[in-house]
């Protein structure tokens, strides 16, 4: 079983983001993060770091994949498999595709609280601290 812990930081006045996931696999976690310098709002980030999470994860071997991030709008697309906004249904259409491969899959919304651990790596991605990985614009 694989668990992936997903978020996003966005500053709207610099459209600067950054990324936060944390994969947890055989009981070992492993954290990462990404700055992006253009983002268009903080939506897109919490698809980029699902879609981000998925492309991580696409050699291992495909088991039974929990998901938990604290973006509603996120959870609820993966859910119903719909979005409205033409720029959200361009990753939500790579994300379902990506999912396809798993044999059983959840979606798990989380408090912000809860959250933590991506939280701050999305954050210290944002204000470039530590070591990160710089994505291209989105």
């Amino acid at each position: 079983m694989l668990k992936v812990y997903t978020d996003g930081a966005f500053d709207p006045q610099t459209k600067q983001a950054g990324i936060g996931i944390q994969v947890i696999a055989d009981k070992e976690q492993t954290s990462y993060k990404y700055y992006i310098a253009h983002a268009f709002d903080n939506h897109v980030i919490e698809f980029m770091a699902l879609r981000q999470a998925l492309t991580l994860l696409a050699k291992q071997p495909k088991e039974t994949l929990l998901i938990y991030s604290d973006s509603k709008v996120l959870v609820d697309s993966i859910e119903k498999a719909y979005v409205k906004s033409s720029v959200y249904r361009v990753h939500l259409t790579e994300i379902l595709a990506e999912l396809e491969e798993y044999p059983l899959y959840f979606v798990n919304w989380l408090a912000d609280g809860q959250n933590r651990g991506a939280d701050q790596l999305a954050r210290q991605a944002l204000r470039r601290q530590g070591q990160y990985e710089i994505l291209s614009d989105f």
